[in-house]
């Protein structure tokens, strides 16, 4: 088990918003982040005009709500090091 980021990019914006996985395995992360790339490919096909952003494990706590058609990428990185 590690640390995993799953790390989604915005049309427009230097900052992405970034989901902390905190000990996963990278089986379980990666399936974390094809999840949230099914449900943005959802919301984009019936139109939603924002995607409450949540892995189906729940993280983070509170959804982050993102417009679906500003995602241009949905990453996966492996946190290396120690973590606050």
């Amino acid at each position: 088990m590690t640390d995993y980021e799953i790390v989604i990019h915005l049309r427009d914006s230097a900052e992405p918003a970034r989901i902390a996985l905190r000990g996963f395995s990278g089986i379980d992360a990666e399936a974390e982040r094809e999840g949230l790339i099914y449900d943005l490919n959802e919301a984009r096909s019936a139109e939603v005009p924002m995607l409450a952003v949540q892995t189906k494990s729940g993280f983070p706590p509170d959804p982050v709500r993102l417009d679906p058609h500003r995602i241009t990428e949905i990453d996966l990185i492996e946190m290396v090091g120690p973590q606050e």
